[in-house]
């Protein structure tokens, strides 16, 4: 029987990708970023773009571009510079790398709820745990407010899924290697999207705010005491979106995993990312020689919280008969299903 996660990683590619291969929208998209064109809608914003009328608002027409994924930093790499003397398969290879930057930021921006255009202005609120009182007993409480927990993070999973399918080559990995990747690499990834609020507070894509209080009842002091360091020092870092879509894809694409099958392959494929992330950064930051290395030194800190993590995920494997989560955050966990567990 197709699981759930397997049937999300070989479902076709949404049709959508393809208006980034139109040569008109494409060209009005380059223009528009390389001239800093400032259009303007005379109808309230809400042009419908059609290919017969599609010159009526461009206004409308590049809106339309950055809806569909398409990013600016693809003007600025759809094409290297010429170099004088260079050997042809150097070329290949800057260019290849350039286009891995180019997809891994559009797949970022498109299916990431944590992109700083998202969580601009964002409004917070508390989390709320209704039934979780100081007379219920500890098991219990632990069971509530991790359903919550769970439910902030579930949506996030098919986005993971379809974020990782447009890492270049990850869907020529054996599907047992992807599935792995997705499922040990989803929490390490979430660290790396969430905010933290002066080290009280983890905020989700629809600004709920989970306490450290509150997350102490989940794990413990030790296990929280590592997730807001971690957090706090990569929100400190304000790296942008291209920055952290690579960095995710070189955590999500890694070999150090027990059972991967290809393990040469993805250790390849995370170098390319590592790569990738490299020349970023360089672009970026040039000023900060130290960026990068410090990003590659917190891998390891990332793997331990994705091994205690799964420590305590045993608690509730345990305990899962009195869950009530989604059928795929049940399987990306590895938590046995049961019919009482809420749909997606």
């Amino acid at each position: 029987m197709l699981s759930l996660l397997s049937f999300i990683l070989s479902s076709l590619l949404p049709v959508v990708r393809n208006a980034t291969k139109d040569n008109t929208q494409t060209g009005l998209f380059r223009r528009s970023i390389q001239k800093r064109i400032d259009y303007k809608c005379l109808r309230d914003k809400q042009c419908q773009v059609l290919r017969l009328n599609r010159n009526r608002c461009q206004y409308c027409r590049f809106k339309k571009c950055l809806d569909v994924g398409m990013s600016k930093d693809s003007v600025r790499y759809g094409r290297v510079p010429k170099r004088e003397k260079i050997p042809n398969n150097r070329l290949i290879e800057v260019t290849a790398m350039y286009d891995m930057i180019v997809s891994i930021s559009q797949a970022h921006l498109t299916h990431c709820a944590y992109t700083q255009e998202r969580t601009q202005g964002l409004v917070r609120k508390p989390a709320l745990f209704p039934g979780v009182n100081e007379h219920q007993d500890t098991s219990m409480q632990k069971v509530v407010v991790w359903q919550q927990f769970a439910s902030l993070l579930s949506p996030s999973i098919p986005q993971v899924v379809e974020f990782a399918k447009r890492i270049p080559s990850f869907q020529d990995l054996v599907q047992d290697d992807q599935l792995l990747c997705i499922k040990q690499g989803f929490s390490r990834c979430g660290w790396c999207m969430l905010h933290a609020s002066n080290s009280s507070s983890l905020t989700f894509a629809d600004g709920t705010c989970i306490s450290r209080q509150h997350l102490e009842i989940m794990f413990d002091h030790e296990f929280v005491n590592m997730i807001f360091n971690f957090v706090c020092w990569f929100n400190d870092l304000r790296l942008s979106d291209c920055v952290i879509a690579l960095y995710s894809a070189a955590v999500l694409v890694t070999a150090e995993r027990e059972g991967i099958y290809g393990h040469k392959t993805v250790q390849q494929m995370q170098e390319q990312l590592l790569g990738a992330l490299q020349q970023q950064v360089g672009e970026e930051r040039p000023e900060e020689a130290h960026l990068f290395s410090a990003l590659v030194s917190k891998l390891p800190d990332l793997r331990r919280l994705g091994v205690k993590h799964m420590e305590h995920l045993q608690w509730f494997r345990y305990n899962f008969m009195h869950l009530r989560i989604s059928p795929l955050f049940a399987e990306v966990f590895d938590i046995p299903y049961t019919g009482h567990q809420v749909p997606v």
